[in-house]
């Protein structure tokens, strides 16, 4: 609007702080995400096994040949392991 309205100066005000802003925005975000990433790193792995009968909620490094991993929707496979239908 400011550019029809021959206002270049406002024009590229707007523009310019438009960029800012969305620069910034861009960044934290950014930042956000590496820093989750490195969270996500730090937490170990866990998985549900039916171990005796039962389902137990133990990490990934405490699995033994003979348990049975029950995935869902959105798990992380935590080992090699034989698929059962």
């Amino acid at each position: 609007v400011s550019v029809v309205l021959g206002q270049f100066d406002d024009a590229i005000s707007i523009t310019l702080a438009v960029v800012i802003v969305s620069t910034v925005a861009f960044v934290q975000e950014y930042r956000s995400e590496q820093s989750l990433a490195e969270l996500t790193k730090l937490i170990p792995p866990r998985c549900t096994a039916l171990r005796d009968g039962k389902l137990d909620d133990i990490e990934a490094r405490e699995l033994v040949p003979g348990d049975i991993v029950v995935l869902e929707t959105g798990d992380r496979v935590p080992a090699d392991c034989r698929l059962l239908a």
